[in-house]
């Protein structure tokens, strides 16, 4: 006969080493959690990650390959790969889709343009040269039809018709802009100076510079906004710093620090903001795989906190949330297996699953035949509370017919339920 106390020591220790062979959960707040699905090779240096409309495939601009790698969430591995007759020159940095247009743009900062591509057909339509050197971020803008790009090394934005491909104007920045972002509809941009260490506001049909924030040896590089287009949240790589900006008075109200280096950033449900830190640059060349792994950080906007980090990787780089809010994404730039690069989806969709072990008590009738005491392990993707109805409505386990039930959960990544849904047990 087993004891009680045995049997539930050996469960434990079942359940533990099964938990402990498994990545566990990242906790969020409560009821959210991020679940990691896997760790996944592309091509080389992915700078960026961005899910297409329907949230079916990640696109990764590569920059020290030749095109966009296209990754299927459902099969989970590249399946093809978007180039243009200018791969050769490798530098494909960011990625923009437009759904309206059915269109999917990629800028090439060594070819001095942006290409399009229909989605989701994924056939080549044009190339638009910027008229700008090294061109990198790009920006949508409905109400005036306008793809506006930034162009790090002329220190200036191209403004292009969408229609017709036509560069309607250029805007002097301060130095190497990297970030923008179109606001008020489209009658202003957002640019942000890397170099410059300014968050620059222009107006789109003029190119009037309409206000500044100037912050000394900042590196500015990535922004985006709240729902309402009040709030914007802007990465500084050399002060570690995100801040919170009022941009009603076009002023900095939060800072928050976060780990060396912070890159891409992005909200989900209009308060979580996930950062990508590379971590500190190799002494020899910043080119280089860092000496230490960078982090995935996550701060709560409502008070500005950071309420969790992990390991990102060596150089966590891009960084993108699905349009649903089930999934997220971020590349490392410098890890790799064969293709020299991977990246990880963290899959925000949790149903708890582990093992009940429930040990069953003999009854008198029970021992007379024979029978012993039973430990039934169980692998189950419900709550504990309707886990206790179900067995509950078994005979055999009916009340009374079992003495303790112990319920270890370890994680799961079935997608059957939003993070929002899930009852803590």
């Amino acid at each position: 006969m087993i004891k009680y106390g045995t049997a539930v020591f050996l469960g434990i220790i079942f359940c533990l080493g099964v938990i402990f062979s498994q990545d566990m959960p990242v906790r969020i707040a409560e009821n959210l959690y991020l679940v990691k699905v896997g760790v996944f090779p592309c091509g080389k240096e992915p700078k960026q990650v961005v899910f297409s409309p329907d949230n079916r495939y990640i696109f990764l601009p590569l920059l020290n390959d030749k095109g966009v790698d296209i990754f299927s969430v459902a099969e989970k591995k590249v399946i093809t790969r978007l180039s243009t007759a200018t791969a050769d020159k490798l530098g494909y940095t960011e990625g923009l889709f437009i759904p309206e247009k059915h269109a999917f743009f990629v800028s090439q900062m060594t070819d001095n343009s942006i290409h399009e591509f229909q989605y989701p057909e994924l056939t080549y339509k044009r190339t638009i040269a910027t008229q700008g050197e090294w061109s990198k971020f790009m920006a949508w803008n409905k109400e005036k039809n306008i793809v506006a790009v930034s162009n790090w090394v002329s220190n200036n934005l191209s403004l292009i018709d969408y229609t017709t491909g036509e560069v309607l104007r250029l805007i002097k920045t301060q130095a190497a802009p990297r970030g923008i972002i179109f606001t008020d509809k489209g009658q202003s941009i957002i640019s942000l100076a890397f170099d410059g260490g300014a968050i620059e506001k222009f107006s789109v049909s003029t190119g009037q510079l309409l206000a500044s924030i100037h912050i000394e040896k900042a590196a500015m590089r990535h922004i985006v906004l709240d729902d309402d287009e009040t709030t914007a949240y802007i990465s500084d790589m050399f002060h570690k710093s995100i801040y919170q900006v009022d941009l009603e008075t076009f002023s900095i109200t939060n800072t928050t620090k976060v780990y060396t280096n912070p890159n891409t950033i992005d909200l989900l449900d209009n308060r979580w903001l996930f950062v990508s830190s590379r971590g500190p640059n190799n002494p020899i060349d910043y080119t280089l795989p860092s000496p230490v792994n960078g982090k995935i950080s996550v701060i709560d906007t409502s008070t500005m906190e950071t309420v969790v980090s992990f390991e990102g990787g060596n150089q966590p780089t891009g960084l993108d949330i699905s349009d649903d809010g089930k999934f997220f994404c971020f590349s490392n730039f410098q890890d790799g297996n064969c293709n020299g690069a991977q990246f990880i989806i963290i899959n925000n969709l949790f149903v708890c699953f582990g093992f009940v072990i429930i040990i069953r008590r003999s009854n008198t009738d029970n021992r007379k035949s024979g029978e012993n005491n039973r430990i039934i392990f169980n692998f189950y993707t419900y709550g504990v509370a309707r886990l206790q109805k179900r067995y509950k409505r078994r005979k055999s386990l009916a009340p009374g017919k079992y003495i303790y039930f112990l319920s270890i959960p370890i994680y799961g990544d079935i997608i059957t339920h939003t993070i929002k849904q899930v009852k803590s047990i």
